[in-house]
């Protein structure tokens, strides 16, 4: 079982000091609160409809009536033939669902940490907020380690290509028994239709095999759970060059507090990485608008030294 560690950050610059060799192991996901488990929208969705009393295939005829709605209809609003996928393309289908606001088992992350970082303190500026780091090592160990028993030596692009294949086939099944809906395991895949927001926010997608278990319950596969190792920014930078480290560690969760908000946010903006940078088209420069009224708030009106 890998390690499941737990950072707080301190300073502003903590992030930015990281040893980022150690960390391009790791792929990433901010969230504007550290409360919030990792947590796909289709099972919140669920959740609340069911209030946590729900069917076990509840999720997946939830997804299976969603897809066919989607696919039917978006053709009508989509006038480029490209960015139309085929019939049983579900994770594309997905990814465009999950672009226009559609609930789905997809959970986003970005390949950088900064703008995790960036998505962590966009929202609510009252909570302390939250990166998760995912060990990509770890997610693909289970492909490469089957493709070993069957004789074959296999690069991590060949790993990608497996796990997208699979997860193709874990949607698509028509129906599923009682083992396959506990079955645990997770696929990290990059759509073959690549939109502008993947691009700019260097996006990929990490996705479970069973939607009728909490993203929790499935991580319990990889990493020890129960056991958080809680840390310090200095004593995670030594733990970093330790030899083996980096696979040893699993997940990692850094707690940003709401008080440093308004610094990394100044330093992004210095780093080019801002709502109009994140998002395109138009969307991007509204988004920026009101990112300034955020930021100019506290020294207008609230005065208290903390982004409100």
């Amino acid at each position: 079982m890998k390690k499941y560690i737990e950072i707080a950050i301190n300073k502003w610059n903590d992030l930015f000091a990281l040893n980022q060799s150690f960390l391009g192991n790791f792929v990433f996901r901010g969230q504007g609160n550290c409360e919030w488990e990792l947590e796909t929208s289709l099972m919140r969705m669920v959740k609340i409809f069911h209030e946590d009393k729900y069917p076990k295939n509840a999720a997946n005829q939830y997804e299976k009536e969603m897809l066919e709605a989607f696919k039917w209809k978006y053709p009508g609003y989509q006038q480029n033939p490209n960015m139309i996928p085929k019939g049983n393309d579900s994770i594309e289908w997905l990814s465009i669902m999950q672009h226009f606001g559609a609930k789905t088992r997809l959970l986003d992350f970005s390949d950088s940490m900064f703008v995790a970082l960036y998505m962590a303190i966009y929202g609510d500026f009252r909570a302390d907020a939250a990166i998760w780091a995912l060990n990509k090592t770890m997610i693909r160990e289970p492909f490469i380690t089957a493709a070993k028993e069957e004789g074959q030596t296999i690069s991590n692009d060949d790993a990608d290509a497996i796990m997208y294949r699979k997860a193709e086939e874990w949607i698509n099944k028509n129906t599923i028994t009682e083992s396959e809906l506990g079955f645990k395991k997770l696929f990290m895949v990059r759509p073959h239709i690549c939109n502008e927001r993947i691009s700019r926010q260097q996006g990929l997608f990490v996705l479970p095999s069973s939607i009728a278990l909490p993203f929790k319950d499935i991580l319990t596969e990889y990493c020890d759970m129960d056991n958080c190792l809680t840390t310090n920014v200095e004593d995670f930078g030594k733990m970093t060059n330790l030899q083996g480290f980096e696979i040893e560690c699993g997940l990692i969760k850094f707690v940003i507090p709401k008080e440093l908000r308004y610094d990394i946010t100044r330093a992004l903006r210095m780093m080019n990485i801002s709502a109009e940078t994140m998002f395109p088209g138009l969307e991007g420069l509204g988004q920026s608008v009101n990112s300034i009224r955020k930021l100019s708030y506290e020294h207008t009106e609230g005065g208290s030294g903390v982004i409100r």
